[in-house]
């Protein structure tokens, strides 16, 4: 009897649910443009804030997420993940953190790619500017809240109404 309930004990805990594999990733910006594209290198990036993220890779969603000098700063998040596999046998993995309110009554929204090479991860970062409007018609168009789904309004929304979502700017650099 003994035996039974630890062998169903064990395949309790040795289940799929309880073992999520979380990859942490650390990314440092060592490069940033602006809405013209121009580039500039970061420099001194030790002392920079930097990205702290936690991929579930079965689950295909960020757990945990933050910006910022200090890790202990991350916060729990369920962001959906977009596994996008490359020619060269790689992968990406695509994300949108959205919903921050900054001048002017625009929301700023990052389209993040985290590309996982054999050697290593990096990180790409597109920033987008919105406003109220452009939220409502983007979001109401969307079927789930992804990469994808964000770039196909966008482009859709663009080409029906002859406007350009403001791009702001964006930062890459490598990961650990």
């Amino acid at each position: 009897m003994n035996k039974i309930f630890f062998i169903l004990i064990l395949s309790i805990f040795l289940s799929s649910n309880t073992l999520a594999k979380t990859t942490d990733i650390v990314c440092k910006p060592n490069t940033e443009w602006d809405s013209s594209y121009k580039k500039k290198k970061i420099w001194f990036i030790f002392n920079k804030p930097k990205f702290f993220i936690g991929i579930d890779r079965d689950d295909l969603v960020v757990n945990q997420l933050a910006f910022s000098k200090k890790k202990e700063k991350y916060i729990n998040v369920n962001i959906p993940i977009e596994k996008i596999t490359e020619n060269n046998a790689s992968y990406t993995y695509a994300f949108i953190k959205a919903g921050e309110l900054v001048a002017n009554k625009s929301y700023v929204y990052n389209l993040i790619r985290i590309y996982d090479y054999k050697s290593g991860f990096a990180i790409y970062v597109d920033q987008y500017r919105l406003n109220d409007i452009q939220i409502d018609r983007i979001e109401n168009q969307m079927s789930s809240f992804t990469y994808s789904e964000f770039e196909k309004a966008r482009k859709d929304y663009e080409k029906r109404n002859q406007e350009l979502i403001e791009y702001f700017g964006g930062m890459s650099g490598p990961c650990d």
